[in-house]
């Protein structure tokens, strides 16, 4: 376990055991939210791997999105002081499926995962898999051929 998630953990759980003995202005609400997953691909940027498409994996908790390579615990939304928790389990499960699906997790450095590439071909499986598992495509997505990004919400 990294330092800083130890510590993190620590002092949550401490501010938690703490609970009323803080002054209001410190007080927050921690909220479970399903994550929404959110897949975008796109033509590669130039020339590198240009046989495949790259793809960028997100999580929309509660319309606030979070990259799945983030390392943060949660959200702290300030306005409504409200800590948004990330369901790591519900996250690992999502990009399980990118695999299941053919897609390959592109490495940034040792053992992080920094995209996901994926052959043409493979598009149609991907994103009738994901749209008949309850995802839909936005605007960019069903006119795909024409533009360079696809996003599956």
């Amino acid at each position: 376990m990294q330092l800083a998630s130890m510590l993190e953990d620590q002092f949550s759980a401490s501010i938690r055991n703490r609970g009323e003995q803080l002054p209001e202005e410190l007080r927050y609400e921690e909220v479970a939210v399903l994550p929404r997953p959110c897949l975008t691909i796109s033509k590669p940027k130039g020339y590198y791997r240009a046989d495949r498409l790259e793809a960028t994996v997100a999580f929309d908790y509660d319309g606030v999105t979070v990259l799945a390579t983030s390392t943060t615990r949660g959200i702290y939304e300030a306005s409504t002081r409200r800590f948004i928790r990330r369901d790591a389990e519900r996250e690992k499960a999502a990009t399980e499926q990118l695999v299941a699906l053919d897609m390959r997790p592109q490495g940034e450095g040792w053992r992080e995962v920094a995209g996901w590439t994926l052959a043409p071909t493979k598009l149609p499986k991907v994103a009738c898999a994901l749209v008949a598992g309850g995802g839909r495509s936005s605007q960019k997505a069903r006119s795909f051929a024409s533009r360079a990004t696809a996003r599956f919400l």
